[in-house]
């Protein structure tokens, strides 16, 4: 299987999901992402496994069996590095809406995304099909009888990233991180962007950006309920993606993109990390509630490491040891981060489960530039615990 000497090589994809309620759909405020892993788990399993199997770990079928090879993948022969690996990243994670709102009325959209890494591609129609399937039966904390009324693929090479200048081409998305907008959610939005610390965007970024700055043509029809056909999705390469995002980072896109090219110019020294949703992270055995850049960078080293080991071309041939002692070197300039404590319960044990993490924003310092690469790559795939139920979104300010 072959190595890659960097944070890219890896594929992916972005959809968003857009369901219309038959009746009134009532959803939590908060653990929205909760809702979706939990319900799509159920409805997965019960559309891909046979009755008689006790287990994915024993499956009789093996890597045949879609189930097992979404959530029990079996390791690489070469991946040494993940040998003792017990928490094997899902190669989905859910973006559950940033809003507050709790009810959803026939008419109306609820809509959220969805990233599917490497050869979890292959397996977009099990994802079409299960969420059809619960939306049918049930959605929501009433079990809401709704229709999945489209899937679509952003088409990120369609998408031209807002920058500061004119964008005549671009219109404001109804759709904003998954969600079709309310004026009261406009209203926080812009309380929110007038917030932002001079120098930075003023602007979200990252896919969150791309949800904002959407067109018509940078979204391709993936299923509709009007024909009930699947259409066959295009892989993203995350190459591409890390090119839009340092062209997207302002003011110093310039010197990243020259740095990239020639590394005698000097890069980039401060960015602003901004977790969106409960991000949990430990170090040396620790839970990390005031996270240093060192927390962050390391975590996201191993999860891209473990998802391209697992789905996709093969571990990444880097210095692992070296990475992580300059990473030491970032300094924190400022941090606005609050603890926020959130629960799930299994359906199949009934026990307790904390997603709870920090949210807020970090201002970090230092030569940065080979970290940059990682961070954005970070805004797609998330960092830390609960990754698929949507914890560890944020993203990444200049300045």
């Amino acid at each position: 299987m072959g190595k890659a000497s960097g944070v890219t090589g890896l594929q992916f994809g972005l959809f968003r999901f857009t369901i219309s309620p038959g009746q009134p759909l009532q959803v939590p405020a908060t653990n929205k992402g909760n809702m979706l892993r939990g319900g799509f788990g159920h409805v997965f399993r019960r559309l891909c496994c046979v009755p008689q199997c006790p287990e994915a770990k024993r499956c009789v079928l093996g890597t045949l069996c879609p189930y097992k090879a979404i959530f029990e993948p079996s390791p690489p022969a070469d991946a040494d590095r993940l040998s003792k690996n017990q928490d094997i990243p899902r190669p989905f994670i859910f973006r559950p809406p940033q809003t507050r709102r709790t009810r959803f009325a026939p008419g109306e959209r609820f809509a959220f995304g969805l990233v599917l890494v490497g050869r979890a591609l292959d397996y977009l129609p099990y994802f079409v099909l299960a969420f059809r399937e619960l939306s049918r039966e049930g959605l929501g904390l009433n079990r809401a009888r709704c229709i999945l009324e489209r899937v679509e693929q952003l088409d990120i090479l369609r998408v031209t990233c807002h920058s500061g200048g004119e964008a005549p081409s671009l219109r404001p998305s109804l759709h904003v991180g998954g969600t079709v907008r309310t004026e009261e959610d406009q209203s926080s939005m812009r309380n929110a962007q007038a917030t932002v610390e001079p120098g930075q965007s003023a602007l979200p970024v990252g896919p969150a950006a791309f949800d904002l700055w959407a067109t018509d043509r940078s979204l391709i029809p993936i299923y509709t309920a009007d024909d009930q056909i699947f259409r066959p999705p295009t892989p993203a390469c995350l190459d591409d993606y890390l090119h839009i995002r340092l062209r997207e980072l302002e003011p110093e896109a310039r010197h990243v993109i020259s740095y990239v090219e020639s590394p005698s110019v000097y890069p980039p020294s401060r960015v602003t990390v901004r977790f969106l949703t409960p991000t949990y992270l430990r170090a040396g055995g620790e839970t990390i509630s005031q996270p240093e850049f060192h927390h962050v960078f390391k975590r996201l080293r191993d999860r891209v490491n473990a998802l391209r080991t697992f789905f996709g071309k093969g571990p990444l041939e880097i210095d692992f040891r070296g990475l992580g002692e300059r990473s030491e070197r970032i300094r924190t300039v400022s941090a606005r981060v609050e603890w926020v404590e959130r629960f799930r319960t299994s359906s199949k044990t009934h026990q307790r489960h904390e997603l709870s993490g920090f949210v807020g924003e970090v201002s970090y310092e230092g030569e940065l530039a080979e970290f940059l690469p990682w961070l954005i790559a970070g805004e797609l795939l998330h960092v830390g615990k609960h990754a698929a139920w949507g914890n560890g979104w944020y993203q990444t300010l200049a300045g």
